[in-house]
């Protein structure tokens, strides 16, 4: 393998992600029932229509040895090796989308964007799949994106241990080449293949319409009514804390916040106390709009 890119005109150039996508399609060739010598080329071809580039926020922490510190706090390392191996450029952070438009300028330089391309996006080990998938969609909005027929991951495919970085590995598209990358596999690690499409809107078939209802007056409905929102309000910290044992700890303030809503209704005498089918749809709908909170709300 030789895809690592990061070095212009590097003698020896490192081999790094990409050999994945080399594993696949050698791995399909030989599935196929092709000679050894049959995907011994087909490998070789791969590896020359491979190019990848990578970039570190920090080194992988090799058991039994001392932590490395060489990417200091606020830099990053570019081309650095999945073994750590220095790279070829320290560079101050940078936002993401400077430093994604960096890497692919210089993948271009070896793909180009006349041809259709198969994408690998990998995590080398630390970063988070929020992490990543911002990065992809980066990647997504670039130049690249005009060649990018095929996307694999994001996803950690050739890790560095728990390196914070990734990489992006670039194979120009064959017809084989495609029909390789797409191929089944059972193996766990190999992510899904997918067809990168931008975003569009969905007119929805489905419209949600309005349920008229009359305020109306129940003491008995206006007071239980009352004595929820206060217990609510009066919960706050207590169920935030107890959410942040397992959550995001906070449950107390969203449902404070849905409380504090009903009672100001509740004390303007627009809640329809006396219907409770009324009151229960028009609740659900307004707390499914309005309330934070992911599934603590729901």
């Amino acid at each position: 393998m030789r895809d690592d890119v990061s070095l212009p005109d590097n003698p020896q150039p490192r081999g790094v992600a990409g050999t994945a996508l080399v594993h696949k399609i050698a791995g399909y060739a030989a599935e196929q029932g092709k000679s050894l010598q049959e995907v011994t080329g087909i490998a070789l071809e791969a590896i020359n229509h491979v190019a990848s580039i990578g970039v570190a926020f920090s080194s992988c922490n090799i058991p039994g040895e001392s932590t490395p510190d060489r990417v200091k706090p606020g830099t990053c390392e570019l081309g650095m090796g999945i073994h750590g191996e220095p790279g070829v450029e320290t560079l101050p952070v940078k936002r993401s989308r400077e430093l994604v438009s960096l890497m692919v300028d210089k993948l271009l330089c070896t793909t180009g964007t006349a041809q259709p391309v198969a994408l690998l996006v990998n995590n080398l080990g630390g970063f988070s799949m929020l992490e990543m998938s911002l990065l992809t969609r980066e990647v997504l909005c670039s130049p690249l994106a005009k060649a990018t027929e095929l996307l694999v991951g994001p996803a950690t495919v050739v890790s560095a241990l728990d390196m914070k970085g990734f990489s992006l590995s670039a194979i120009t598209l064959t017809e084989a080449f495609r029909e390789a990358l797409l191929a089944p596999v059972e193996v766990a690690g190999w992510p899904a293949v997918v067809v990168p499409k931008q975003p569009g809107v969905v007119t929805s078939g489905r419209r949600i319409t309005p349920h008229p209802s009359t305020p109306s007056e129940n003491g008995t409905v206006k007071a239980v009514l009352a004595t929820v929102c206060e217990t609510l309000r009066d919960a706050e910290h207590e169920l935030n804390a107890l959410d942040a044992r397992v959550g995001d700890g906070d449950t107390g303030s969203t449902f404070a916040a849905g409380a504090g809503r009903v009672a100001a209704a509740l004390a303007k005498g627009m809640l329809p106390l006396d219907k409770p089918d009324d009151l229960m749809i028009g609740g659900g709908r307004a707390s499914g709009q309005r309330h934070g909170g992911g599934p603590a709300a729901c």
